[in-house]
């Protein structure tokens, strides 16, 4: 579960670890400008073949078992005329936000 708001531990970037109330803009800035932090700094994973091995099931989806593959594939691969066995991947991809990472309170 990614935590939205950081503390001891960042899990990804532009995660959010403070929050600035203020009258204007310009005196958020300001404010943002005074933030120190200092964390200290760990190794990243980012290989996600590599990271395969310590992955997890879930235990539950929302309520809905994580599995929901019905009959024998395994079965029916062995079996079947023509089999394929594959792996595809997609290049990395960053999304765009539509909504701006901010708040106004009046």
């Amino acid at each position: 579960t990614a935590i939205l708001f950081g503390g001891d531990e960042i899990q990804h970037y532009h995660q959010a670890i403070a929050v600035i109330v203020a009258d204007t803009f310009e005196q958020a800035r300001a404010a943002a400008a005074l933030v120190k932090v200092d964390y200290a700094e760990e190794q990243g994973s980012y290989d996600l073949a590599e990271a395969m091995g310590s992955a997890v099931k879930p235990k539950d989806a929302g309520g809905a078992p994580p599995d929901t593959a019905v009959g024998d594939f395994e079965g029916a691969f062995k079996s079947a005329e023509v089999t394929l066995d594959e792996t595809y991947t997609t290049p990395d991809q960053s999304h765009s936000m539509m909504e701006p990472h901010a708040s106004i309170a009046a």
